[in-house]
């Protein structure tokens, strides 16, 4: 489709694209999503690696598209209403096409470290047990990634550990339940919350925590307290 409009041809019948013609604001049909992910050809990140050394580095790489999760406040909420009759939304690469990617990517750049920037990384616990036992093999360097309080068991955790995961990111957002169930739509509770972090801890991986500061219900006092 770029190519044509290169050559300054037509673009009314491209799909996704947003416009304006004649004072009006046209709005094209939406694509159909990919539903299989092994089908896209593999990112390339040589202009990354010229201008950036930290991405021939810290090489990052995304598994899944979608999410399982409607947070109010992520873009995922949105998607999903847009791409609603467009095919299935939560969509993941195979394993094999995972470590391919790695694998390339590795003889191309040395990469120390993986960054897996999946919504939800750890939401299928077989994926997951296949992908950790696969990278130790074949990749073998650290590796850091999203999860999600209700997906993260002591098998999980165990298994990724093994694999070389360093860091655990996980969204909490606040501490207060009731701003966490009626505004964000996040529906686990604090003490599971803190199952999942003990847990986390118990096998040496280090958590990072995302938080939202300024709910119009909260002030000072609940900052102080998530922050304690």
């Amino acid at each position: 489709d770029y190519k044509e409009l290169e050559k300054n041809k037509d673009y009314s019948d491209i799909k996704n694209l947003i416009f304006k013609k004649d004072g009006k604001i046209i709005k094209n049909e939406i694509r159909d999503l990919i539903e299989d992910l092994d089908d896209l050809p593999f990112p390339d990140k040589d202009l990354f690696f010229k201008a950036i050394p930290f991405a021939r580095t810290n090489y990052s790489v995304m598994t899944s598209r979608g999410c399982p999760y409607e947070c109010s406040y992520c873009f995922n909420n949105m998607y999903k209403k847009i791409y609603s009759d467009k095919g299935k939304y939560l969509r993941r690469r195979s394993v094999d096409n995972v470590i391919s990617e790695l694998r390339i990517m590795h003889d191309r750049a040395g990469y120390k470290f993986v960054s897996v920037l999946d919504d939800v990384f750890i939401m299928d616990n077989k994926w997951v047990e296949d992908f950790s036992s696969k990278y130790k093999k074949a990749i073998g360097v650290p590796f850091r990634c999203i999860g999600h309080v209700n997906c993260v068991n002591k098998n999980n955790i165990r298994i990724l550990k093994d694999a070389g995961c360093e860091i655990i990111q996980i969204g909490i957002q606040t501490t207060c339940e009731n701003t966490r169930k009626n505004i964000i739509h996040r529906y686990e509770t604090n003490e599971s919350i803190i199952k999942a972090v003990e847990i986390i801890r118990k096998n040496k991986i280090r958590f990072e925590v995302d938080h939202i500061i300024g709910f119009p219900c909260e002030g000072e006092k609940e900052q102080i307290e998530a922050a304690g």
